[in-house]
C-alpha cells in the first residue's frame, strides 16, 4: 500500500458543510436574541437585555472564530433594508465586543480585579 497523501488526510470543509451554522445562527439565535434586548430595552428591564446582549455578543465571538471575517455591524438589519450585509474584519468586531460589554453594559466604571477575563 502507498503512504497517504498530505490531501488524504486534511479534512476540508466546504460551504455545503458549514453554511447551515453561518445561515442559522443569523436567522435564529441573533435575531431572537436582538428582539429580547429590543424588547428589554423598552421595558427598560436591565436584567432582560443586558444577558442577551452578553450572549449575542458570545454567539458572534463562536461566529467569527469559526468564519474570520462576518456580517456583524450591518448584521440583523434586513428589516431596515438592508439585505446584503458587508462583512466586519474579524480584529474590528473583536474590539466592538470589548466597546459593547464596556459602554452598553456598564462594565467600563468597574475595578481592574473586576473585569471580566
Amino acid at each position: 500500500t502507498s503512504a497517504p497523501t498530505a490531501a488524504s488526510r486534511s479534512v476540508g470543509l466546504r460551504a455545503s458543510s458549514t453554511s447551515g451554522n453561518f445561515d442559522a445562527a443569523y436567522a435564529n439565535e441573533l435575531q431572537d436574541l436582538r428582539q429580547i434586548v429590543r424588547k428589554g430595552q423598552a421595558l427598560n428591564a436591565a436584567g432582560i437585555w443586558g444577558p442577551a446582549r452578553v450572549l449575542q455578543t458570545w454567539e458572534f465571538g463562536v461566529m467569527t472564530d469559526q468564519f474570520g471575517d462576518i456580517p456583524y455591524s450591518d448584521a440583523l438589519a434586513g428589516d431596515s433594508g438592508t439585505l446584503a450585509p458587508k462583512y466586519d474584519a474579524q480584529k474590528d468586531i473583536y474590539t466592538s465586543f470589548f466597546t459593547t460589554l464596556r459602554q452598553k453594559l456598564g462594565w467600563g466604571g468597574l475595578a481592574e480585579r473586576d473585569k471580566p477575563t
